[in-house]
C-alpha cells in the first residue's frame, strides 16, 4: 500500500508474464526485479505486526483505563477506540493476506504459469489498503479536531479551517487511491495528501498545545508553582503526540522522493515506514489516553498525602485537553 507512487508502480501486479528462458527458469534481471516487489512488501507487513503489537498493548490500556475510571464523555472514547482497533486489524489483516499473494506471484512467475487473476486480487488488495488507511487518518483528525473544540470552550469557529483541510485531504486521498489503483493514472502528485495531512495535524496540534498554554499564564500568579509545572507539561503531551505523527510522515514522503535505483537501503526504509503508517496514525491518540490514565493513577496513590485541587491537577487537565 503507497499512494505516493506513481501509476506504473502500484500496478506492478498487473505487469505482462516476464520472459522466460526455460521451465522453471527466469532472466536474471527479472527475478531481481519481482524479488524487490516483493521484499517490500514483506518490510511492510513485518514492521506493521510490530507496530501492531504496541497499539494492541496500548489499546488495551487505554481501554481499561476508560472503563474503570468514570470521565466524561468516557463511552463515546471506548467507541472511538474500537473503531480504531477495527481499522488497526483490518489493514494488518491485508498486508498479511497481500503477502501470501505477491509470494504467489513470484511462484508463478517462476513457473511461467498464466498470473492475471492473481494479480488482479493482489492490486484489489492494495487498494483496499489505501482506502482504510485513508478513513483511518480521517477517523483521527476528526478525534483531534473535537479535542481542539473543548480546549477552545467549543468555539465553532477555530474547527472551521481544520474541518475543512480534513475534508479536502480526505476527498484528494480517495481519488488518488482510485485514480491509481484502478486506473493507473494521476491527475495531481499523491504527495499532496500526506503533506495536507502533516499540516492540519500540526495546526490541530498547535491550537491545542497554545490554548493550554495560554491558560496556564492566565492562572499562573493565583496557582502554585507546581500547577503552572501541570499546565506546561498538559501543552508538551499534546506537542510531542503531534511531533511523532508529523516527523514520521515526513521521513516517509522524504525515503518516496529517492529513486530504488539509486538506494535501495532507502527504499528499504520507505517500505518499513509505509507499513507501520497504519499503524503509526492510531498509536498517537492512544498513547494520549494511555498517559492520562497512567497519570491520573499516579495522582490518586498520591492524594493521601497531599490534597491538591482536583480540577486543576495534572490528570484533570489532560483529560480536559483530549475532550474526554
Amino acid at each position: 500500500m503507497n499512494l505516493y507512487s506513481n501509476p506504473q508502480s502500484s500496478a506492478i501486479f498487473l505487469d505482462l508474464p516476464i520472459r522466460m528462458e526455460s521451465q522453471f527458469c527466469m532472466d536474471a534481471v527479472d527475478f531481481t526485479r519481482r524479488w524487490q516487489q516483493a521484499t517490500e512488501v514483506l518490510y511492510q507487513t513485518a514492521f506493521g505486526l510490530v507496530f501492531y503489537v504496541a497499539f494492541l498493548a496500548l489499546f488495551i490500556l487505554a481501554i481499561r483505563h476508560l472503563c474503570l475510571n468514570k470521565v466524561s464523555g468516557g463511552r463515546s472514547m471506548i467507541i472511538l477506540m474500537s473503531a480504531l482497533f477495527v481499522l488497526s486489524t483490518t489493514q494488518v489483516v491485508l498486508y498479511l493476506v497481500q503477502s501470501v499473494y505477491v509470494l504467489q506471484l513470484l511462484r508463478l512467475d517462476v513457473e511461467g504459469n498464466f498470473r492475471l487473476r492473481t494479480a488482479l486480487v493482489a492490486n484489489r488488495i492494495s487498494f483496499a489498503q489505501d482506502m482504510f488507511l485513508i478513513t483511518n487518518n480521517a477517523l483521527t483528525d476528526s478525534l483531534l479536531i473535537r479535542r481542539c473544540y473543548v480546549i477552545w470552550g467549543k468555539r465553532k469557529f477555530v474547527t472551521i479551517l481544520p474541518v475543512i483541510m480534513l475534508a479536502a485531504t480526505t476527498i484528494l486521498g480517495y481519488i488518488s487511491a482510485v485514480q491509481i489503483n484502478l486506473f493507473y493514472t494521476v491527475a495531481f502528485n499523491p504527495a499532496i495528501v500526506y503533506i495536507l495531512s502533516v499540516a492540519t495535524n500540526t495546526m490541530l496540534t498547535t491550537l491545542a498545545a497554545g490554548r493550554i498554554w495560554w491558560s496556564g499564564r492566565d492562572v499562573r500568579r493565583n496557582l502554585r508553582q507546581s500547577s503552572d509545572k501541570a499546565y506546561n507539561a498538559a501543552a508538551a503531551m499534546i506537542l510531542e503526540s503531534g511531533a511523532i505523527y508529523s516527523i514520521f510522515v515526513i521521513a516517509f514522503l522524504i525515503t518516496g522522493l529517492v529513486p530504488t535505483r539509486h538506494s535501495s537501503g532507502t527504499s528499504a526504509i520507505h517500505s518499513l515506514l509505509s507499513g507501520a503508517l497504519p499503524q503509526i496514525v492510531n498509536i498517537v491518540p492512544t498513547v494520549i489516553i494511555v498517559r492520562v490514565g497512567l497519570s491520573r493513577g499516579v495522582e490518586t496513590a498520591s492524594s493521601e498525602t497531599d490534597t491538591p485541587n482536583p480540577n486543576l491537577s495534572f490528570a484533570s487537565i489532560r483529560l480536559g485537553s483530549f475532550g474526554i
